[in-house]
């Protein structure tokens, strides 16, 4: 619980964070928007949580055999299963446009934060810390610009950046 309670708190909103800087980098517009108010912060910032989805994948285990609604057969009770949350939240059946940030997207049921019994005990504390860092250097650091690629770490449970070279002009 104490690793679970660590990497939540920790890892992930700092990967959300840094993501966001780097595509808000890669898309002016949305830049412009969340500089000028165009967009509430917190909306951006759900959408920002669902384009990136810091936390890919997470595994549980079945308690019951489960019936896919396909029609292919049964998942044994017992069996450990993977569930994608980054693919869940660009599936175009739920979003319009998915692999498109859209800072003013509504509705946004993402499922980064889990769902049920599972949520992320971090939730909370992300939805307030993350987009404050965010505005923080949107504010306090208008001429910051990239100073090389960014490169992701190869680490297919948490997105996040290995390198993020920037500057200020």
């Amino acid at each position: 619980m104490c690793i679970v309670t660590l990497n939540g708190g920790h890892e992930t909103t700092t990967n959300l964070i840094s993501q966001s800087i780097h595509f808000l980098m890669n898309d002016p517009a949305s830049m412009r928007q969340l500089r000028e108010g165009e967009v509430p912060l917190q909306t951006a910032f759900e959408e920002l949580t669902r384009f990136i989805t810091p936390l890919q994948l997470q595994g549980r285990r079945t308690t019951q055999n489960i019936e896919l609604t396909s029609g292919n057969g049964t998942i044994p009770a017992g069996t450990e299963v993977i569930l994608s949350q980054a693919s869940a939240n660009r599936d175009e059946r739920v979003f319009e446009d998915p692999d498109k940030l859209v800072l003013g997207r509504r509705p946004n049921n993402h499922v980064a934060f889990g769902a049920g019994i599972h949520v992320c005990l971090g939730r909370p504390l992300a939805r307030l810390e993350a987009p404050i860092a965010v505005a923080a250097v949107l504010k306090k650091l208008p001429n910051l610009t990239r100073n090389g690629d960014a490169k992701f770490h190869r680490n297919t449970r948490f997105r996040g950046l290995e390198q993020f070279p920037v500057k200020l002009v």
